[in-house]
């Protein structure tokens, strides 16, 4: 199943119109049209709004759980936020854009404007970072400023 085909099934599930999740996502009808046939590929930045329209968590949504928990939680999703911790896992692996474009079988280009927040990964690409850097990918949600001090506090609070 493609993450537009579970949008759909989300929204046939909950009996709503693709009115009601354009409104939600602040696009238009077309475009979630777009996105439920697979025409064009949802970006991470409608992951938060969706997660909460359609009140699950993210992992059920990246993950396509359609036994979905309740949304809980308070996310606040910072492009920002976003770009820095890739650049901080990238470092971290002491390597350079180039190299890790190549290891995700992508564009230099592509890994250089995630970097400096001119595009946004795929929720695919999003996963593949992810695994690439042995993280969670709600890891990508819940950076802060302190990323070191942050996924110290992630950890502890999932394990409770």
């Amino acid at each position: 199943m493609e993450y537009g085909e579970y949008i759909k099934v989300l929204r046939k599930e909950k009996g709503l119109y693709q009115s009601e999740v354009a409104d939600a996502l602040i696009c238009s009808i077309q475009a979630v049209s777009k996105y439920e046939s697979g025409s064009i590929k949802l970006g991470i930045e409608y992951l938060d709004s969706l997660c909460k329209f359609f009140h699950i968590h993210i992992d059920d949504f990246v993950f396509m759980n359609l036994d979905a928990k309740k949304y809980e939680e308070e996310l606040i999703f910072s492009p920002s936020k976003l770009s820095k911790y890739i650049t901080y896992l990238r470092q971290r692996r002491k390597m350079t854009q180039k190299e890790l474009s190549e290891r995700l079988g992508t564009s230099f280009k592509k890994v250089s404007k995630w970097e400096t927040e001119l595009s946004l990964p795929s929720i695919e690409e999003l996963i593949k970072l992810a695994e690439f850097f042995q993280v969670d990918v709600r890891d990508f949600y819940y950076v802060s400023e302190g990323i070191d001090e942050s996924l110290i506090k992630m950890r502890k609070k999932r394990k409770n």
